[in-house]
Parts: C-alpha cells; sequence; structure tokens
C-alpha cells in the first residue's frame, strides 16, 4: 500500500479563531466524494490511506483530528 502520488490540493480548514485542521486530496477530484477519518490520537493521516479506495472512481478527503 505505496502511495506515491501527491495529493492535487491540501490546506487548512479554519475551526476556530486559533485553530485550523490540514486537508489533503487525492483521486478523482470530479469523483464521489469519500471521507477518511483518521483514528487515532497522536499521528497524522497518511497518504497510503488514500489506496485503499479506487482513486479513478473516488474523490478522497483525508483530514487530521488536530491541525
Amino acid at each position: 500500500m505505496n502511495n506515491n502520488n501527491p495529493p492535487y490540493d491540501e490546506g487548512y480548514l479554519p475551526v476556530t479563531e486559533k485553530h485550523k485542521i490540514y486537508y489533503h486530496q487525492y483521486g478523482n477530484p470530479d469523483g464521489e466524494v469519500i471521507l477518511h477519518i483518521h483514528g487515532g490520537p497522536g499521528s497524522s493521516s497518511k497518504s497510503k490511506y488514500a489506496n485503499l479506495y479506487d482513486l479513478k472512481r473516488f474523490r478522497i478527503v483525508l483530514f487530521d483530528q488536530r491541525g
């Protein structure tokens, strides 16, 4: 499960005046959206998680629970 493709989009979503959440997107920008929420504290979402899905069919949005 190795994803060598960089995200086609990434950035930060403002949550509060002081906090923001990092996101990155993979796959088909026009595809049906899958929101992948990583499950554990203390780590960040990894690009390899996008490979769990069909990248030609879906737009995969990964984001971190904490900034």
